[in-house]
């Protein structure tokens, strides 16, 4: 198969799987889908170990390493998985929040990561503390790649007073506002990453509600996920 969105960043590969290629699971019950996305994900992928999360939207991490097994559907709960591993894929669902991945290359050897960000998410700054967290226990890191995937835009992101107030960058619209959250988590890559050198991949940042043909957008009504996918074969 081949996703709709597909990136190899030097030992980092990155897919993204929209409406298109999960259509024939909208049937299935929540289960049966959740355990075809993670068979769908191992297929593409190549890899025999698959993780993923019950995301909560929230700001817990975690590191997959040789050690760490999945019996179920889901590791735990938590929104973000890193590792140094080959042969492992890491699963993340979307429909408008943003999937950010991101690669780190040093002497080591690379370290590859994904993240769920939704307002909540932003809004308790996990990409901020699961960068920190990787930049502070791996002093070899000479190179971070960022690549923000599809989820819904600015200009289709209206919000109550209540949610947008918590943003540092919003535009007023009306008693609500518009908020951009590639724009918004952007700040929390840059602080944690300060020195290093910062390469931004922007072509895969594509508004889930705009091409909603391709995507599926919790906003536009969809109750499907499109499947982010970032591994090392």
């Amino acid at each position: 198969m081949r996703p709709t969105l597909h990136l190899q960043l030097n030992s980092a590969i990155l897919s993204v799987l929209g409406r298109q290629d999960l259509g024939p699971l909208d049937s299935l019950p929540a289960d049966g889908r959740r355990k075809a996305e993670i068979d769908l994900a191992r297929e593409v992928s190549g890899c025999s170990r698959v993780f993923t999360l019950n995301q909560v939207h929230g700001d817990t991490f975690f590191e997959i390493d040789q050690s760490t097994k999945q019996s179920g559907l889901f590791l735990a709960d938590g929104d973000a998985l890193y590792t140094a591993m080959k042969d492992t894929c890491l699963l993340v669902r979307t429909a408008d929040c943003l999937p950010l991945f991101f690669v780190a290359e040093g002497s080591a050897g690379s370290i590859i990561g994904l993240v769920h960000a939704g307002w909540r998410g932003v809004v308790a700054r996990i990409v901020e503390k699961i960068l920190t967290h990787i930049a502070a226990n791996s002093d070899t890191i000479e190179k971070w790649t960022i690549a923000p995937g599809p989820c819904i835009s600015g200009k289709n992101y209206e919000v109550s007073d209540d949610v947008g107030s918590r943003f540092s960058k919003r535009t007023p619209r009306g008693e609500k506002f518009l908020v951009d959250l590639i724009e918004n988590v952007s700040e929390q890559w840059q602080k944690p990453l300060d020195g290093v050198q910062i390469e931004l991949i922007d072509t895969l940042g594509a508004c889930t509600v705009d091409q909603n043909l391709l995507f599926y957008s919790h906003r536009k009504g969809d109750t499907g996920r499109n499947l982010n996918l970032i591994y090392k074969r």
